[in-house]
This record gives structure tokens, sequence and C-alpha cells, in this order.
């Protein structure tokens, strides 16, 4: 069941990492011999470095349930943001030991997290490889709450988006998602 959703993440990459590099790094031009193809296919099949710089596309967050894909990129403030989801600095990466700290706006790429519940899959999807969590639950949190992002020695992922979901300004809360990897301990 989640071979034609992986297959169908890896194509999404492939465009926005088309998308991204025509945008914003190559000059603009056409893909006559397909070069930008080829390296979208080569960067989705194979490791990101272990630098990344922001506004780099890192991957695809995906929450079947609700029907959610969004790429994601390296950084969490206003630039990065604007492109997607955003991983927030100095957290772990998905897959590695640790908490990973993904954000977005409510009013765009995460307005759907209001229908989240526990035991919906999360589905990372990165050039590394793909990473499956399970929501374990969901909290409200004042935005200065950072024990969220605390490290922990399991895999485990956290999605931030403010709130109240529909609110005028900037929200003066915070709503948290917490996963844990499929197969790891929890804390």
């Amino acid at each position: 069941m989640r071979k034609p959703l992986i297959i169908s993440a890896l194509a999404v990459v492939a465009i926005a990492v088309c998308t991204i590099a025509a945008n914003t790094r190559a000059p603009q031009f056409a893909d006559p011999d397909g070069a930008v193809l080829r390296y979208a296919e080569m960067r989705a099949m194979h490791k990101t470095e272990q630098v990344v710089h922001s506004g780099e596309l890192l991957g695809i967050v995906q929450i079947p349930r609700l029907g959610l894909a969004v790429p994601y990129v390296e950084g969490d403030d206003d630039a990065p943001l604007k492109l997607g989801a955003g991983h927030i600095t100095h957290t772990a990466f998905p897959g590695h030991h640790g908490n990973a700290g993904i954000g977005a706006h409510r009013d765009t790429c995460f307005r759907a997290l209001r229908f989240i519940k526990p035991n919906d899959d999360v589905v990372i999807t990165t050039p590394a490889g793909s990473y499956d969590y399970v929501v374990t639950g969901t909290e409200v949190v004042s935005p200065d709450d950072n024990r969220v992002l605390q490290k922990t020695p399991a895999k485990t992922l956290t999605l931030v988006t403010c709130y109240p979901f529909f609110y005028l300004g900037h929200a003066p809360k915070r709503f948290i998602v917490h996963a844990v990897a499929y197969g790891s301990k929890q804390s």
C-alpha cells in the first residue's frame, strides 16, 4: 500500500526540485536535454549532503488520512516557510535518532493538522529514504515553550504550527503534533 505513495512522493520531490532549482538557483531556461530532470532524479535516489542550506529542498511531509502532502525545506524563518514546511534548525533530521522538528504556517501548509488524530500515519520522504511515524498525541503550548523540541533518544517527530487555526494576526499559541517512528520506543 505504501509503494504507490512512495512513488508518487518521489515524483512530487522531482517536480519540486525542478521548480525550486528553476526559480531560485538556476537561470531561467528550458530543459530541452532533460538535465534538470536527470539532476532531480539523481537527488531523489541519493542521500542528501550532511550540510544543508536555508531553503534547500529536503523532502515531502505526508499525512495520508488527511490528504496532506507538502514539500519541506531547511529552515524555519520567513523565507523558507514561503516555500512549504520547514525543518526546524538544530533539531534532528527525520529518520535519525532524536526529535525532528518541522513547522509550517497554519493558514497554508499545515491547516489540515486541525483534523489530526492519534494513530494517524506521518510519512517523511527524502532522497535518503522514507520514514514512517505514528501520531501519539497533540497539545497547545505557548510560543516560547521549547520543551516540545527537546532532544529525545528515540526517533521522534514534532510538527509545529500556529494556533488557533482561524485567527487574524499573529496567533498567540502553537499547535504541536507528537509522533514516534514505527519500531522506536517512546521515552
